[in-house]
């Protein structure tokens, strides 16, 4: 899997890269939207309230469908702060919220 990784604090040109990230664990999930916040902009550039470890994947909030599994086909949006700039990832059941199918 793919996503924006940032190491170190700056302008977005400037810090963020595509590289290969870890999925983690929990339900496979393809993102399917992925906003860029005010929050996220803040973040980057080392200016946000709650920092994240570094290296990170940027994203604050995204939306995306669930593939394989129980669940399989339900769209969720994912875990705020979950670094969603990413072309798919694993959450946990419990930290998705199911939200009515959209067509994208």
């Amino acid at each position: 899997m793919t996503g924006l990784v940032y190491r170190a604090h700056g302008s977005p040109l400037d810090v963020l890269a595509l590289e290969d990230v870890a999925p983690g664990e929990g339900e496979r999930v393809r993102v399917l939207a992925a906003p860029v916040l005010p929050m996220d902009q803040l973040q980057l550039r080392g200016r946000y309230p709650w920092p994240v470890a570094l290296p990170a994947v940027g994203g604050a909030a995204g939306c995306g469908v669930i593939e394989g599994g129980d669940h399989a086909g339900q769209q969720v949006l994912l875990p705020i702060r979950a670094g969603t700039w990413r072309d798919g990832g694993h959450w946990p059941w419990h930290d998705l919220v199911p939200i009515p199918a959209i067509d994208p």
